[in-house]
């Protein structure tokens, strides 16, 4: 059966009115008036259009561009989608041989059967090395700027110091995340002579890549103790190492039930909604009456719904570009947890090194997790203000190194999804860097 095609809220708009109306709403918010009111008021005119284009186009005014010189092909769809260009970054940076745009081209032929010149293969590297595009759903718009990161960051800090969010029993404000034991970007380094040929060397690799569902409270005294789910038969219950397993518990305080073991040929054990589930059913009457947060991904729904969002006083989602900022565990307990189990964790077995990550998870005290809340909310600040917000991004290390993780996790799903592997253990960046202009201007 023949699909009807997909119509958008503002085809047929004039390219005039799609002008004056950006114009029209940025003038108006200089009077008050919210974009969303005005995005209302418009939709009940000849001329509708969605949220996202209103924001793009007046975001482009306040840079001082035309709002659609980006749109020379209105209505037409990108070559390549947002997580793809995310997939195909890991695909570049997991590269053993060297990659030019040529390779580029090819490997988005073969891999998305997508015919592109290579002129617009620059421009998606381009995209991708200039601002934080990427990530599944999680994409910036292309000419997004420091400003509007930090006017985002900002407004959604104001809200909840004007709607008393943290006022409340800090015990039962709680953030909610997942992070993985990837070992993807760790580097082996040795001495060498100057300018010689890079030293290859033969290593064993971790087989089995573990997920772990975290949560912290404002103030934090262990309500929820770190999860961590595995395809690694080395955590069968019933299996071989299971008076192994049992003693590490001991040795480091982990509550054996703490591992979720699940039979499966599979080896990349990817956050879920059951495990969210999961984790709702171990710790239900903590959570009730709770003021959650957590990210828009999919795994915190389940048919539509999140999942943490029953059972809670308040529920709050962080906004897509800045959550990375806003998450006390992605800013900074993982950092923290990963940097200690990196240097401290026993060298015995890959297995054993996983667990080992649980407890350092569990290692971070009340007294620094306050810290980042403080520090992320602005806590300390009597009232916020978007100056105090510029200079504490601004102040930040927005390195390269967060769009390798992110880029070479989406590559590493979306291998998993085709039922491969990473085998490659080197991984190489672009010759154009991507430690460069981190903020499009």
């Amino acid at each position: 059966m023949e699909q009807e095609p997909k119509k958008f809220k503002s085809a047929g708009t004039p390219q005039e009115v799609k002008e004056y109306r950006a114009e029209l709403a940025l003038a108006l918010e200089g009077l008050g008036v919210p974009l969303q009111t005005f995005l209302l008021a418009n939709d009940k005119t000849r001329f509708p259009m969605s949220e996202a284009s209103l924001y793009r186009h007046v975001q482009s005014l306040r840079s001082g561009r035309p709002p659609l010189s980006a749109e020379k092909h209105a209505g037409r769809p990108p070559t390549l989608s947002n997580e793809q260009q995310a997939v195909l970054a890991g695909a570049i940076l997991c590269s053993k041989d060297p990659v030019d745009l040529e390779w580029a081209q090819a490997w988005i032929m073969r891999n998305f059967n997508a015919n592109v010149s290579v002129a617009t293969v620059s421009r998606i590297l381009g995209g991708l090395h200039l601002s934080r595009r990427l990530l599944g759903g999680r994409a910036l718009p292309k000419d997004a700027t420091f400003e509007s990161y930090v006017q985002e960051y900002y407004e959604f800090v104001l809200a909840r110091h004007k709607d008393g969010w943290f006022q409340y029993n800090p015990r039962k404000i709680v953030c909610v995340d997942f992070v993985t034991n990837s070992r993807r970007l760790e580097r082996q380094t040795t001495f060498q002579v100057i300018r010689s040929k890079q030293k290859k060397i033969s290593a064993p690799k971790p087989k089995y890549t573990n997920s772990y569902l975290v949560a912290v409270c404002l103030e934090d005294v262990g309500q929820y103790p770190a999860l961590m789910f595995t395809y690694d038969p080395f955590f069968d219950p019933k299996g071989t190492h299971a008076q192994r397993v049992k003693f590490l518990c001991q040795k480091w305080n982990i509550a054996r039930d703490r591992i979720v073991y699940q039979k499966s040929a599979a080896t990349y054990c990817k956050e879920s909604s059951d495990q969210v589930a999961h984790f709702k059913d171990q710790y239900r009457a903590e959570l009730r009456g709770t003021r959650v947060f957590h990210d828009a991904g999919n795994s915190f729904k389940i048919r539509g719904d999140y999942v943490l969002a029953d059972g809670a006083d308040r529920h709050m989602l962080f906004p897509p570009m800045t959550h990375g900022e806003l998450s006390v565990l992605d800013n900074k307990l993982f950092a923290v947890a990963k940097n200690q189990w990196k240097s401290e964790r026993p060298v015995s077995n890959f297995s054993e090194q996983d667990l080992y990550l649980l407890w350092c998870i569990d290692w971070a005290t009340k007294e620094a997790i306050r810290s980042y809340w403080n520090q992320n909310f602005m806590l300390a600040v009597e009232k916020p203000s978007l100056q105090l917000a510029a200079d504490f991004l601004k102040g930040k290390n927005n390195s390269a190194r967060h769009l390798e993780e992110d880029y070479i996790s989406a590559y590493e799903e979306w291998k998993h999804n085709r039922g491969e592997v990473i085998e490659e253990e080197e991984l190489q960046a672009l010759e154009s860097n991507l430690d460069g202009v981190y903020w499009t201007k």
